[in-house]
């Protein structure tokens, strides 16, 4: 299934029934969901993609989508201010598009 790794859980035929792909948060990984799914019992095929970036907040390691400045997010924290994030565009996120459609 494409260039991601990704686990799955269902206890139905994955080929007849609908797909669920759940996405993570940053920092995040494809474990995430397992309790989720399983605790909403429809017949359906789950799919749990990790993100193809790996990253270490403190002492936790996780995954996400793409990297995320945080140098400039800690800035604003400090500061106590919003980041306007509207025009931003991750470099990489165009790879993510095509690597999650191919689920």
């Amino acid at each position: 299934m494409g260039s991601l790794k990704y686990k799955s859980a269902d206890d139905v035929d994955a080929d007849r029934s609908p797909h669920v792909i759940l996405l993570h948060g940053f920092g995040g990984s494809s474990d995430d969901f397992f309790p989720f799914a399983s605790s909403l019992r429809v017949p359906a095929h789950f799919l749990f993609p990790q993100g193809p970036v790996e990253v270490v907040n403190d002492d936790r390691r996780g995954f996400a989508w793409w990297n995320v400045d945080q140098a400039a997010k800690d800035r604003a924290l400090k500061a106590q201010r919003a980041r306007d994030l509207s025009t931003w565009r991750p470099i990489n996120l165009e790879a993510v598009r095509l690597a999650v459609s191919e689920f």
